[in-house]
């Protein structure tokens, strides 16, 4: 699906509130009120809090939009802002100063992000502001997620919030900004206090705001002295609040106090230099005195928890996006979430970005977290590696990764922590995000288990034959099964993708698992086999499991076929291969294709699609995408588990590698054993393994919530099934209704 074009986007998007707080000032109120108009298109309003301001009235009487004017008591500008976010009619509301002037596409930039509901507070580019204390001049930032460094972008002269996030937090601290004694800081401030509550903060593209240049020498020096004392006292409060949580923050602030010391050396002499260290140090002995306080209620503008049409509201937490073009994890998530989506709520957070449209048109909402930088595991160092493997298996004692996906958690967790009661159930995807279960308060919490790590651990083991990785891999099944045991503790239901999986997860103790296999489409029409002799590995490529059987086929059975079948072709398509899989391309026959956007047409080319896997739990989703698709298949034991297949009647299951060759071969050279093979595949997966049924347990457990909640719309069955107009289909083609 082609995306919209921005102007399209731009015409479609929600009324804003535009704010506008002022103090006297009447020579620049009119013009500054004139070009926001101009940015403004139906819907938007202006509310404007001023005072000492008597020809006010006057200079907005005229304007062609509808404007709210609030003539206040002098007060400090963050108490002028809170009495405007109280009136202000939209969720999301836009700030600057009546000596800024805004360019036309403003408000249309400053709302865009917005989209992505998890985003709290956005700032766009100013041209102007290079004497806030600390920021570096003709600094540009891309538009996106915000970084650290809150003194190069935190100003109010382009600045945009969500009411909901203002109102979670407490509105702005009327203790910091203009007008008051710490004289600025409250931007950031609001940054800080928004990220501790899970809300993102994001620039903006385009649409610079002109900050004009009014004050002499003298005035701007008073300025700058009034930031560097709010930098200061934002600090100060948000160290008082969570030193942790600042400690970052401060430090990357006081490795900029050099650099903005030699900046001002130039501009002002070195005199200056020592005031400003007093009024940062000022202020952040003030900011510590700061005790957290609410300015605004928190009136939520979210649902009451009533349940339309008794639908259960899931919580989908993942950081694997779901798409129907990706690898396995993300095909199944996707499909699951298409079948759920008929019969509850459904919202996503993601720690990444969601590309497929098809998913975002199905679920109530996304909320995109930015995916934080993966450490990798890979080193060219092998101290360095060893060091780090001894201080997982000997300190830190959890699956590898589990920790390697700390860092994700990390960026869920706030999010999670504000959210997660508003839904009846939270479903966490994968193992590795499990100890997510620290952020519940409420509700039934589910973790589904793609893979088992004792289980991989235990099987990479058995094929490794260096003594030091064994005995790695077997501290890393010890810990990795007791971090099994504690997660399946702490979660009211543990999905798992085989019986398999859940023998493994429990070492073989009885446990109540949802078991919910991977599945497949079976709508698309197979076409014909191909008479070429072609074999396909359809898969990601940078997964290890995968990764190590792809060598072992490239080492142990295909130059056996090829030396039987001399024109055979094997080709491996998937995502993000790493360097030994793209290596694999030089050998004769051998071709690597990364990054296919969709597989179905490498699929319909192969004459056999091979699963030669050693390692691994769960179920190949590929594999029963071969089968739908009406290929033969030939696999491990390991690469087919979990099926039910037998042996020559759904596919070819060997293990040895001259009897593997021996099966690719029959199948490439008799087209009538390939063809039927095929077909009585097909047939199984189209009974067993269609999504609409594979996914039903999770349904049917979704509306005994919808049933057992207090506030749900209405009870009968009949009534909610006739509110989905998707599910009777559904169930009616699996035979339950």
């Amino acid at each position: 699906m082609p995306a919209p074009d921005a102007s399209t986007a731009q015409e479609r998007r929600a009324p804003a509130t535009i704010v506008l707080a002022t103090h006297g000032r009447p020579q620049l109120l009119r013009e500054c009120v004139t070009h926001l108009a101009d940015a403004m298109r139906p819907g938007d309003e202006l509310v404007v809090v001023e005072c000492c301001n008597p020809d006010a009235a006057e200079a907005l009487g005229d304007l062609p939009v509808p404007v709210t004017h609030l003539a206040e008591a002098h007060q400090v500008k963050c108490a002028k802002l809170n009495t405007a976010l109280r009136r202000a009619g939209h969720d999301v509301v836009l700030l600057t100063d009546d000596d800024c002037r805004v360019p036309r596409d403003w408000v249309d930039e400053m709302t865009a992000p917005f989209a992505n509901p998890a985003v709290g507070v956005v700032f766009g580019s100013v041209r102007g502001l290079s004497e806030l204390p600390g920021a570096r001049a003709g600094v540009s930032l891309p538009p996106g997620a915000a970084p650290p460094e809150h003194w190069n972008y935190a100003h109010g002269a382009s600045m945009a919030v969500r009411r909901r996030a203002l109102r979670d937090i407490g509105g702005f601290d009327e203790r910091l900004g203009a007008g008051s004694e710490c004289r600025g800081g409250e931007e950031a401030d609001v940054v800080m206090r928004a990220a501790a509550r899970g809300w993102l903060c994001a620039i903006a593209g385009g649409a610079t705001v002109h900050h004009l240049d009014w004050r002499d020498d003298a005035e701007n020096r008073v300025n700058l002295l009034g930031y560097q004392r709010g930098s200061g006292a934002y600090l100060g409060a948000a160290l008082r609040r969570d030193a942790r949580g600042a400690a970052k923050t401060f430090a990357l602030r006081l490795l900029h106090e050099r650099g903005m010391w030699r900046d001002e050396r130039r501009a002002r002499g070195g005199g200056f230099r020592p005031r400003m260290t007093v009024a940062f140090v000022g202020g952040l002995r003030r900011g510590m005195r700061l005790a957290p306080e609410r300015y605004l209620d928190d009136r939520a503008d979210v649902s009451d928890g009533v349940h339309a049409h008794g639908r259960a509201r899931v919580l989908w937490v993942t950081d694997e996006a779901p798409d129907r073009n990706g690898g396995g994890g993300n095909i199944r998530q996707a499909a699951l979430l298409d079948v759920l989506a008929d019969g509850a709520d459904v919202t996503v957070l993601l720690a990444g970005h969601l590309s497929d449209d098809s998913v975002r048109a199905r679920v109530t909402a996304v909320l995109e977290v930015p995916r934080p930088r993966p450490r990798s595991r890979e080193s060219h160092r092998a101290l360095r590696r060893r060091v780090r493997d001894l201080g997982r298996v000997l300190v830190r004692r959890r699956p590898a990764d589990v920790e390697d996906s700390a860092r994700t958690r990390h960026a869920l967790l706030p999010v999670l922590r504000r959210i997660a009661p508003e839904f009846d159930a939270v479903i966490v995807q994968h193992l590795a995000l499990a100890p997510l279960i620290e952020a519940r308060t409420s509700g039934h919490w589910v973790v589904e288990v793609h893979n088992v790590p004792s289980e991989r651990a235990r099987q990479e083991a058995a094929t490794e034959t260096g003594a030091r990785q064994r005995w790695l891999l077997a501290r890393e099944r010890a810990h990795a099964h007791r971090f099994q045991a504690r997660m399946i503790a702490a979660y009211d239901r543990v999905i798992v993708v085989s019986d398999g999986d859940a023998a493994a997860l429990t070492g073989g103790a009885a446990h109540d698992f949802l078991v919910v296999p991977n599945g497949v489409r079976t709508d698309r029409a197979p076409v014909e086999l191909s008479d070429a002799p072609s074999l396909l590995l359809p898969a990601s490529l940078n997964y290890r499991p995968n990764v190590l059987g792809a060598l072992w086929f490239c080492d142990e059975v295909f130059p056996r076929v090829r030396a039987a079948v001399p024109d055979a072709r094997f080709v491996l398509a998937g995502r993000d291969p790493v360097p030994e899989i793209r290596a694999l391309s030089e050998r004769p026959g051998i071709d690597v294709h990364a990054d296919v956007p969709r597989m179905e047409p490498w699929i319909d080319w192969a004459r056999v699609v091979v699963v030669p896997l050693h390692v691994g739990t769960g179920t190949r989703l590929k594999a029963l995408e071969a089968m739908a698709a009406g290929r033969p298949l030939v696999g491990t034991s390991v690469g087919l588990e979990g099926l039910d297949l037998l042996d020559g009647e759904h596919a070819r299951i060997v293990d040895d590698p001259e009897a593997m060759a021996a099966a690719i071969v029959d199948l490439l050279e008799s087209r009538g054993d390939a063809e039927a093979l095929a077909a009585r595949a097909r047939a199984h997966v189209d009974a067993r393994f269609r999504w609409e049924r594979v996914a039903q347990p999770v349904l049917d457990y979704l509306e005994e919530l919808a049933d057992r909640s207090p506030n749900r719309a209405c009870s009968s069955r009949e009534t909610r099934l006739a509110a989905r107009p998707g599910i009777a289909r559904r169930l009616a083609d699996v035979g339950d209704v």
